[in-house]
This record gives structure tokens, sequence and C-alpha cells, in this order.
């Protein structure tokens, strides 16, 4: 015949069997803390950072605005002209989103220009010594009002912007920014006062003026 228990073997019984849960319960409850442990420490995906598209006092760019658009025009009055002097060797236009910075900047320029009641102009220079290959350099470069190619440092425009008239280091790229007044007379055209009053050299240096909104 079988034997009941004593009361000590039925609480020892008991006791193991507490004993096993509160084990498992531990068990799981550590499961989960290492898993949230190890969910914590898996890299995030980097911040998307908001770039400013305008400077203050105007709207932002729509995407239908991102492109220059020349206004064809010859008026009296102050005029803003964005000069990049640049050349294939220096590989600018390979760098992700440089083109579109050149293009933003022309668009930001000639909007602080019209709000302030001047006119803009954007110019092209390419420092390459064949004029097909400058052209082409600068064909990634969107519109243009006015192009300077070929000749490499001694072309005619490098020598105003950076070797006579306007001095400044010898580096591709750059955008120089000039001011100057012009006098569109009947039968005679002047050009006065011109001066630089911002010159941005170097990719990087020109990627973050376009994306801060070109302030002249």
């Amino acid at each position: 015949m079988t034997m009941e228990p004593r009361p000590a073997s039925k609480l020892n019984a008991v006791l193991s069997r507490v004993g096993l849960l509160a084990w498992l319960a531990a068990g799981v409850v550590l499961l989960a803390g290492a898993t949230r442990g190890s969910a914590a420490e898996e890299p995030k995906a980097a911040a998307v950072v908001d770039v400013p598209d305008t400077v203050p006092g105007l709207p932002p760019i729509s995407p239908a605005e991102r492109r220059y658009v020349p206004d064809y025009a010859l008026r009296t009055g102050d005029e803003v002209m964005l000069v990049l002097v640049g050349a294939s060797f220096c590989l600018a236009h390979r760098t992700p989103g440089f083109a579109q910075a050149v293009e933003d900047a022309k668009v930001h320029l000639q909007r602080q220009a019209k709000a302030e009641g001047r006119q803009f102009r954007a110019m092209g220079v390419s420092l390459d010594w064949k004029t097909d290959e400058a052209l082409e350099f600068l064909s990634a470069f969107g519109e243009f009002d006015e192009l300077s190619v070929g000749s490499n440092w001694v072309n005619a425009s490098a020598f105003r912007y950076i070797w006579s008239d306007h001095p400044g280091e010898p580096q591709v790229p750059q955008i120089v920014v000039v001011q100057r007044h012009v006098d569109a007379g009947d039968r005679t055209i002047r050009v006065s006062g011109e001066r630089v009053i911002r010159r941005i050299s170097g990719t990087d240096a020109i990627l973050a003026w376009s994306r801060s909104g070109a302030a002249l």
C-alpha cells in the first residue's frame, strides 16, 4: 500500500515547486531585459537635418523654383553678379549635390537682388584649356547670362577676378559675388563702382554657403 507523505515532505514539495516557478519568472524578466538592451544598442538612423533654403525676410524656395532663369534685360541701376570660377580638373562637378548648390545660389542671389531693387546676372568661368571641355564642364551648372571659357589661368575673367582688378586666391572652384552699377544709355553703356562683396572658395565652403541661403 502507498504511504501518505509526512507533512515535512509535503512542505518540501511545495517549496520546490514555488522555487522552480520563481526561477522561471526571474529568467523571463532577465530575458526581456536583455532583449530591450540589445534593441537599445542597435545603431540608430542618422537624424535628418533641415537645411535652410532661404534668407530672413524671403519665403522658402519651392522645388519648381530651383532652376535659374536669366532675366535677359538691360537696365540702368545697381547689379549683383555671381561669378563661378572652375574647371574640369577641379572635379567639383563630380561632387554630389554641388551642381544643384550652385544653381540654388544663383536663385537665392537673384531673389535677394530683386527684393532690394537690383538686377542680377550669373557668369560661368571655366579654366580648361580647350573651349569644348570648358563648355562641357559649365553645362552641369544650368543657365548663365555669360560664359568665359578657355586659356587656363590666363582666361580674361580669371585675370579680372583673381589676378588683377579683384585679386584673390588662385583656387577652383570659387564663387565671386560682385556688386556694380550699370548705366545703360541710348548709345553708351557704362559700368562703375564694381567691387567684390563676397568670395567663397572650395567645394565644401560653397556647399555650406548655398545650403544656408547664400546670403549677400
